[in-house]
């Protein structure tokens, strides 16, 4: 009688872990996917900024262009 308590109190464990678990997956997935997002536009972001400055430093005359040496 003991021992089938006990086996129905860890089935019931089990449960609620595996419920748990299934329930952050859940959760979590948007918030992974907010994320990525907001990453890949960030990155997109710093690309831009990039070519931006390239483009700034051609444009530049020759004794203001900050990568040649001085």
């Amino acid at each position: 009688m003991f021992s089938t308590v006990l086996i129905i109190i860890r089935t019931i464990q089990r449960q609620t872990q595996a419920a748990r678990r299934t329930e952050r997956a859940r959760f979590s997935q948007p918030q992974n996917q907010e994320l990525e997002r907001k990453l890949k536009e960030e990155q997109a972001k710093n690309e831009f900024l990039k070519k931006l400055d390239q483009l700034e430093r051609m444009c530049l005359p020759d004794n203001q262009n900050i990568d040649k040496p001085q």
